[in-house]
């Protein structure tokens, strides 16, 4: 799943207004028990008796409030059903591109809401509604685009991100390269 819509869905389903940083961090590592469980897996792997703990960020309470603000802006921005460009891109600029380039557009609402079944390898079983074949041809989920895209840049703003973005995940997310093709999913098997 993008980050962003993992983001949109921490936001959404907290139970107390969430920074958009805390949602960012949450969605890219997991919650504080997460890390907290990997590290410890991890320090009893290497046989280590004492852990340390996690590091922690903290910010200024009104960067944090601009922060929330921020949070609150980006869910409602994106609606309670978006489009979810699924993709058999990482979300980032490789040096060699996996191909062929594919999308599964779908509905949020339309996926499981257990996402651990998502997490890994999946089967997706579709119907190729277009293909992108020559150089030059390019396909964009303008869905997705329109959906997103406002939403996402405004929040790398709020964040200050440098470096690789959401919005550079979400442009890899909806565009379709050649050799490529849009598959309409029928069924996702684990």
């Amino acid at each position: 799943m993008p980050t962003y819509i993992q983001m949109n869905e921490i936001i959404s389903e907290s139970r107390r207004p969430i920074s958009a940083y805390r949602a960012w961090t949450t969605a890219a590592y997991g919650t504080d028990e997460e890390r907290l469980a990997t590290k410890a897996a991890e320090a009893e792997a290497r046989g280590d008796k004492g852990m340390t703990g996690l590091g922690a960020v903290a910010f200024a309470p009104a960067d944090e409030r601009r922060l929330t603000r921020a949070a609150k802006r980006f869910d409602a921005a994106i609606g309670a059903n978006p489009p979810v460009p699924l993709a058999s891109c990482a979300g980032k600029q490789l040096e060699r591109p996996r191909k062929p380039d594919l999308l599964f557009p779908v509905e949020l609402d339309a996926l499981t809401k257990e996402r651990s079944l998502l997490a890994g390898p999946v089967t997706i079983v579709g119907k190729a509604v277009r293909q992108v074949r020559r150089p030059g041809d390019v396909y964009v989920d303008r869905k997705a685009v329109a959906a997103y895209n406002d939403a996402v840049l405004e929040l790398d703003n709020a964040l200050g991100s440098e470096g690789a973005t959401l919005w550079d995940e979400l442009s890899q997310d909806v565009t379709v390269s050649p050799p490529g093709a849009v598959i309409l999913p029928i069924a996702i098997y684990k």
